[in-house]
């Protein structure tokens, strides 16, 4: 959010995620010369009727607008008794100043069902869902309009859960997320955000599933922003922003993906060192800058999937990096990355540099998990590769517990070729394996050929090797061990 929004007795004043004590609001003295429209306050009476009904109102009338008129579905607060409501929207010409609440006080459950084409809602100000903790609120857009002038709060510091089907959903201001639990499902129709989207904010959780539609911001959608902050962001099908960041400000988000194409412009997999970002799933990202976890994931299907990331930025030199920041794939998941043009050295999943390979863990630019850098003699060509899940069809017979499983090609015609790979730690300690005796082997002639050099460095977590023209797979696991056969 942007700027103040104020109000007084009873609207939500507040700047970027602070909401002020209605109190001080009140003692705020009137502007010379300025008369304040009266706050008038419309609660639904009804289990279930329609906005136009003018006996589901407690005023005997429907809300008006051009004034400070709050309406509330769903609340016990302030005497109201009618706490679980259903207010229908099923013409034009619904309006009120302030979308109050939707679900106000503790138990509270109010539900707003937009119906169809014709259907309208226009709120002046902010409109908020799940105002107080144990509130609930959810709204069901079907088709039609609903605007909004200010913020839009989906879970201020209950539930709130938005379910869009049809139509065009338009806030004036920004997309929020308070303390609460907040879910935003867009399967149809057009969301128009001309602020920020902050999905998952305030220390609160929010999931949103796109499974079609549009989704447009103006300005940055982030997911996962602000300390204690959790979201996930489905893709599924439809339009994203065009700037996504993933983890923002100590923050945590997800973007999964499911055989889809991520089209924004910029996405960046955690925005600043304190937060967590992840890029999960499958399908095509045009561009992405990745300084958190990617994981290439086919949800369990029985056929390969693949995530391809068509352009990769170098990553940001001045974070620190951890086993948690890195390359993954799982569920016969393949995680194909750029084409690189030869050069000496050259790295998959890193910038072609050897300065970072003498950090360790937690160190300023550490490599990534799962990066590999070749220090080449000779040769000459691109190199190309992908790092697999280990029950991807593709991987050939013969490993033994794997760590890791890259498929390599090019380049071609070098006298040597040594390896230095950042092997994923946290997994070889989930499969029982001691680091120290991790080996590296390359498929050769049908065969796994152990191509190890010197001891595993448990400290920066590398292993190194002397690869073998052509390039072919490379897996890192631990031998078999023999079986042993006491005889008394």
């Amino acid at each position: 959010m942007n700027g103040v929004r104020l109000s007084r007795s009873g609207v939500v004043y507040r700047t970027k995620g602070v909401v002020w004590a209605l109190s001080a609001i009140m003692a705020l003295p009137a502007l010379p010369g300025r008369v304040e429209a009266e706050i008038v306050k419309y609660a639904f009476i009804v289990d279930s009727g329609d906005w136009a009904t003018a006996s589901n109102w407690d005023k005997g009338s429907p809300p008006t607008n051009g004034g400070r008129n709050l309406v509330y579905i769903g609340s016990t607060g302030e005497g109201r008794t009618k706490g679980t409501a259903t207010c229908i929207v099923s013409q034009a010409g619904a309006v009120c100043d302030y979308m109050q609440s939707i679900g106000d006080m503790a138990s509270d459950f109010g539900t707003l069902i937009v119906t169809n084409a014709a259907a309208s809602l226009v709120v002046g100000a902010t409109f908020t869902m799940g105002r107080n903790a144990g509130s609930r609120g959810e709204v069901y857009q079907y088709a039609g309009i609903v605007s909004n002038g200010g913020v839009f709060d989906i879970a201020m510091a209950g539930q709130g859960a938005y379910r869009q089907f049809g139509g065009t959903h338009c806030m004036g201001g920004d997309f929020e997320t308070g303390t609460g639990a907040g879910t935003y499902e867009l399967a149809r129709g057009r969301l128009e955000c001309a602020g920020d989207e902050y999905i998952g904010h305030n220390g609160g959780e929010c999931t949103f599933t796109q499974s079609g539609g549009t989704n447009v911001c103006s300005k940055i959608c982030r997911i996962g922003q602000g300390a204690a902050s959790r979201a996930t962001y489905n893709h599924w099908g439809g339009d994203l922003p065009a700037t996504v960041l993933v983890g923002v400000s100590g923050g945590s988000g997800i973007l999964n993906m499911s055989n889809t194409t991520i089209n924004s412009t910029t996405l960046v997999i955690r925005n600043d060192v304190s937060s967590m970002g992840t890029l999960h799933g499958y399908g095509t990202v045009p561009s992405v800058r990745m300084d958190g976890r990617t994981v290439a994931d086919g949800y369990g299907n029985a056929t390969d999937q693949t995530l391809t990331l068509s352009y990769l930025s170098v990553k940001e030199a001045t974070y620190t990096y951890t086993s948690t920041h890195g390359w993954f794939a799982q569920n016969h998941g393949r995680l194909l990355l750029p084409t690189k043009a030869f050069a000496n050295p050259m790295c998959w999943g890193e910038g072609n540099t050897d300065a970072n390979w003498a950090q360790s863990p937690g160190g300023v630019n550490a490599p990534l998990v799962n990066a590999v850098k070749f220090d080449f003699t000779g040769g000459s060509g691109d190199l190309t590769g992908a790092l697999l899940a280990s029950d991807h069809g593709s991987v050939s017979n013969g490993v033994h517990k794997p760590v890791s499983v890259w498929d390599f090609n090019g380049p071609s015609g070098f006298g040597t070729c040594t390896l230095t790979i950042r092997y994923d730690d946290l997994k070889a300690a989930s499969l029982g394996l001691v680091e120290s005796e991790l080996r590296v082997y390359q498929q050769v002639a049908g065969r796994w050929r152990d191509i190890t050099t010197g001891s595993v460095d448990t400290a920066r977590k590398q292993i190194t090797a002397s690869a073998l023209s052509p390039l072919s797979q490379i897996a890192v696991f631990r031998p078999p061990r023999g079986t042993t056969i006491l005889i008394h």
